[in-house]
């Protein structure tokens, strides 16, 4: 399975020293639909030092289908950029999941 190659490339990259890489990794799990990721996301969600960090992560489980990120993906949201951008970062995740399944063209 191409989730389960992507996951292993993928998941050790949550525990980068960089930021912007364990959020990159985050957001690559959830669109490549990696469900064996869940623990490992689950474990940046809670425990990751970066807030940016910690939203990428629950939204990939919500991606991922794990309903329990849905409280502290509003929360996170709420905490970290106040009720506005929380709406915007919601369209655009919600516009992410959208493209995540449209089928990609093969060559």
């Amino acid at each position: 399975h191409r989730a389960y190659l992507d996951y292993n490339a993928s998941a050790p990259l949550l525990a980068d020293a960089r930021a912007s890489v364990r959020i990159e990794s985050a957001r690559v799990l959830g669109e490549l639909g990696a469900t064996n990721a869940l623990p490992a996301l689950a474990r940046a969600r809670a425990h990751d030092d970066d807030a940016a960090v910690r939203s990428e992560a629950a939204i990939a489980q919500l991606q991922l289908g794990d309903a329990a990120a849905l409280d502290d993906v509003q929360t996170l949201l709420r905490e970290s950029a106040g009720e506005a951008t929380a709406a915007s970062v919601s369209r655009h995740a919600s516009s992410r999941r959208s493209a995540a399944t449209r089928p990609v063209a093969m060559s």
